[in-house]
């Protein structure tokens, strides 16, 4: 029994469907790599996504409202709620600042596009503040911080 033209093609025909069998499953091992990498990178922007649609985003300014009062004006321009903020002006609590109205040190809660407004009248002994420190809790599981000069 030796081998002749059948044979060889028979057994060409084999080695051929084995390659082709390798590398069909060489690719779907492959392809499935990149699909599982691919869904785990969307699955990582959702959660990003996620995350930033709870975070607050907190500013602060002084405006003048009149020739003898000013107004500190802190805003919520995120799209999350912010909780618990603390305000510090000058490095020392808000409650502690001398103006002519009582700032408080904490706020409950400031809602996404929500402002808080505190009335300034400085004089001789109560001059504005120049800084200010707000720190606050929100849906992003990362805490927020401003430190900012008015």
């Amino acid at each position: 029994m030796g081998f002749n033209a059948g044979n060889w093609l028979d057994f060409t025909a084999i080695v051929v469907s084995i390659v082709a069998l390798s590398l069909a499953l060489f690719s779907w091992r492959k392809s499935y790599a990149v699909e599982r990498r691919m869904l785990e990178i969307e699955e990582a922007r959702d959660r990003a996504a996620e995350l930033q649609s709870g975070k607050a985003n907190l500013t602060a300014r002084l405006e003048r409202k009149s020739k003898h009062s000013h107004v500190l004006i802190v805003c919520n321009g995120g799209p999350g709620e912010a909780r618990s903020v603390s305000l510090q002006l000058d490095g020392k609590p808000a409650s502690e600042y001398p103006c002519g109205q009582q700032v408080p040190d904490r706020i409950n809660c400031l809602l996404p596009s929500g402002e808080a407004r505190y009335i300034f009248v400085p004089n001789l002994s109560v001059r504005l503040p120049r800084s200010i420190q707000i720190a606050w809790e929100d849906d992003s599981g990362q805490p927020g911080r401003l430190d900012s000069h008015l």
